[in-house]
């Protein structure tokens, strides 16, 4: 996948498949955020050459984290507990890979 494919999954995920202007700029700053985000955070996103990109895992991972950090400012909730377990699932497994 590359990133706009994961724009478009993530833009139907918020519900906002059709975002303009200032809030499709705010959107994709989430998007792009969560990328930063999840390598600071000590993982390194994978490719797969099969899908043309992102792996779908990860690609995954990110539609997940930008939706929280959208989500999450408007409602000031932590961070979902399936979403902490699966960061915490892909660097432990990044980890075991000697990544």
């Amino acid at each position: 996948m590359t990133t706009s494919d994961v724009r478009v999954i993530f833009l139907q995920d918020i519900g906002e498949p059709f975002a303009t202007g200032d809030r499709l700029a705010f959107l994709d700053a989430a998007l792009y955020g969560a990328i930063d985000a999840i390598g600071q955070a000590g993982i390194t996103l994978t490719t797969d050459e099969t899908e043309g990109g992102i792996s779908a895992l990860d690609a995954n991972l990110i539609r997940m984290y930008a939706a929280y950090l959208v989500r999450g400012r408007a409602s000031q909730e932590p961070m979902p507990p399936q979403l902490r377990r699966a960061l915490h699932d892909r660097l432990f497994s990044q980890k075991m890979r000697g990544g």
